[in-house]
């Protein structure tokens, strides 16, 4: 028999769950509408710890693709130093200048390309600069590289850094136009525009559902477009979509992906419950291993969206 202190404490334990399982509900939304949803995640571009002075770059396609090498350092009123290959001049040595002097807008272009990028700037930490060789490590074909230094003028003096080289396409235009500088030709200056997000694929096994939408190079009908391929149960119905279609139909699917940071989670895979890959632009693709709670935050906007869309067809 329970007594009246056991009983009082049952009516504890259960008012506890309740309000812990209450809790947990009122932080899980569940968004009707596209304009419920955070405004469109934004990755905080660091303070830049100087004014850019300098731009050293080293490259090569290592010693399999002959006459690849490209050096140059450039300040903002001079190259003071740059070394490539012009078969059309020497076939058996790098050309090598000093001092060429550079106008102010061949400056501003350089200077404008390096801050598109700043966001992406990775600086390489001491401890790796810092490794001592590995013996037991060689490389027979002289090995690829691409380097990269900024300089800036602080409170204490002209810094030189090392940073790796940013994975964003906006590089081949910072590429193009110290090549330009170096060695002039006439090159096109094509300006990369930012990655955007251009598409998603959202899988949660948890609950049977998939919803797919992304830029493609489309079998049938116009060469590109979106294509559209959703599955899930909806009140004992099976929903299969597999279409062609256009913009509109990600623009409104694009706010339940675009509030998510994608530092926030773990690198995903299709062995993963519930996945997330974003894709951009660029051609560059994130895997996310999302988490239940965003999930649930998405997925019934993704259903909801999916039955209007079956409706205006």
């Amino acid at each position: 028999m329970l007594t009246a202190r056991k009983i009082l404490g049952v009516i504890l334990i259960m008012s506890l769950l309740s309000s812990l399982f209450g809790c947990t509900a009122k932080k899980t939304p569940q968004y009707t509408t596209a304009e419920d949803f955070p405004p469109a995640y934004e990755k905080p571009v660091p303070e830049l710890p100087g004014k850019l002075v300098g731009v050293t770059h080293e490259s090569s396609a290592g010693s399999m693709e002959f006459a690849t090498e490209f050096a140059i350092d450039v300040a903002p009123e001079q190259i003071l130093h740059c070394e490539y290959w012009d078969l059309n001049v020497k076939r058996d040595e790098m050309i090598r200048k000093n001092n060429v002097p550079i106008t102010e807008k061949q400056w501003a272009d350089v200077e404008k390309a390096v801050l598109d990028l700043w966001g992406s700037w990775e600086e390489i930490p001491e401890e790796v600069l810092n490794q001592p060789d590995d013996p037991e490590y060689f490389v027979l074909d002289g090995g690829d590289y691409d380097r990269w230094w900024l300089s800036w003028e602080t409170a204490d003096g002209v810094q030189k850094v090392q940073y790796y080289a940013p994975s964003d396409r906006r590089i081949l235009t910072l590429d193009a136009i110290l090549e330009e500088l170096a060695h002039p030709t006439g090159r096109k200056i094509e300006w990369v525009e930012p990655p955007v997000l251009s598409g998603a694929t959202y899988i949660n096994d948890t609950t049977d559902m998939s919803f797919q939408c992304n830029w493609w190079n489309l079998p049938e009908g116009p060469k590109e477009g979106y294509r559209l391929i959703v599955r899930f149960e909806e009140g004992g119905e099976n929903i299969s979509i597999y279409d062609q279609t256009d913009d509109a139909v990600w623009n409104a699917a694009k706010p339940a992906f675009a509030w998510l940071n994608p530092d926030d989670f773990e690198h995903g895979s299709y062995k993963d419950k519930i996945m997330l890959s974003l894709y951009y632009s660029d051609g560059t693709q994130k895997s996310l291993k999302l988490d239940k709670k965003s999930a649930e935050s998405i997925e019934p906007y993704l259903r909801q969206l999916t039955l209007e869309y079956l409706e205006q067809k």
